[in-house]
């Protein structure tokens, strides 16, 4: 035991607290020793010891005031000489059982909102054509008689009767032009709505690294992998001719 002044000082802790910090005490439910006492509109804890990481978590409680017991029931405020009143008359409960955890009353959870529909709307701005998407024949008959200079900056992807030509310059045949913006390609003079980040728009799709996306005016996409396109020479138009395997993706 200490000494303050002719008082023996009891071991131990009290600390009076607002009502308002109750549910603020769930840290110290955990700790053995903890009881807890109402009185007077106040909430009373005493516990057997006072320790560093204890006077933290009293101070840390808004409105607290840290008290040592004296052996005539007076309590000296924590770095006071002088007492300061007595310790509460009232019962005294375990703070761990006293203290009980409510859960919050179940809400209905909201119903996600409808999916948005993905369509194409005129655009205002201009944007430069970068493939063209036509019919065989047309193709086919260009690059077998177009000189190789025209033909070595492009490439072909063949999708059944159709097929998808991009590169610089892009051959003057008659067919729908696109641009594109990051793997996903839009008619000129369309853009998509709602107007998503074409990278967001290519995440929700799980499109592959290399793969492309034609958003088709009559509705859905076209989805075209990197390796489905090849060189465009007159060689290949051959072979692709020969071909009944060469197929894309539309949905």
């Amino acid at each position: 035991m200490a000494h303050a002044g002719n008082t023996t000082l009891n071991s131990g802790w009290l600390a009076a607290l607002p009502s308002g910090a109750i549910p603020h005490l769930g840290n110290l439910r955990e700790r053995a020793g903890i009881e807890v006492c109402e009185a007077n509109g106040q909430v009373w804890l005493r516990g057997p010891a006072l320790d560093e990481a204890m006077l933290r978590e009293l101070r840390a409680l808004l409105g607290s005031q840290v008290f040592q017991p004296l052996t005539d029931a007076q309590l000296l405020l924590l770095g006071a000489t002088v007492p300061h009143g007595y310790a509460p008359h009232g019962d005294w409960h375990a703070l761990r059982k006293w203290l009980t955890i409510r859960l919050p009353t179940k809400q209905f959870v909201a119903a996600p909102p409808a999916p948005a529909r993905l369509e194409l709307v005129r655009a205002a701005g201009q944007q430069a054509p970068s493939l063209v998407r036509l019919l065989w024949p047309e193709w086919s008959n260009y690059a077998l008689t177009a000189p190789q200079v025209r033909l070595a900056r492009l490439e072909f992807a063949a999708c059944q009767a159709e097929v998808v030509v991009r590169g610089e310059p892009l051959p003057p045949l008659h067919g729908e032009y696109f641009y594109v913006r990051h793997g996903v390609a839009a008619p000129i003079g369309f853009d998509w709505h709602p107007a998503l980040d074409a990278r967001v728009l290519r995440a929700a799709w799980g499109c592959e690294l290399d793969e492309l996306v034609l958003l088709l005016r009559t509705g859905g996409h076209m989805r075209l992998r990197g390796d489905q396109f090849v060189a465009a020479s007159r060689s290949a138009v051959r072979l692709t001719a020969g071909d009944s395997s060469h197929s894309g993706s539309g949905a």
